[in-house]
């Protein structure tokens, strides 16, 4: 007769494999959507900043750069 442990030990946990993929393609379209409303919003906040639009490009730039080292 098995002990508890070794009953614990056999099973195997449950993943559900749809569970997964909904979530990296969740997590892919937020950043999407991330991305685009700053790509929208840059020149609005290099106006109301007092500054160009290649001034305020490091901002985007920033943003993809931690979105892309987040994946390593």
């Amino acid at each position: 007769m098995a002990t508890i442990p070794e009953q614990l030990a056999d099973r195997k946990p449950v993943i559900n494999p749809w569970f997964i993929a909904i979530t990296v393609m969740l997590a892919a379209f937020m950043e999407l959507l991330d991305t685009s409303i700053a790509n929208v919003a840059l020149p609005y906040i290099g106006g109301g900043l007092g500054r160009s639009y290649d001034e305020v490009t490091w901002i985007l730039r920033r943003t993809l750069s931690r979105m892309l080292s987040s994946f390593r």
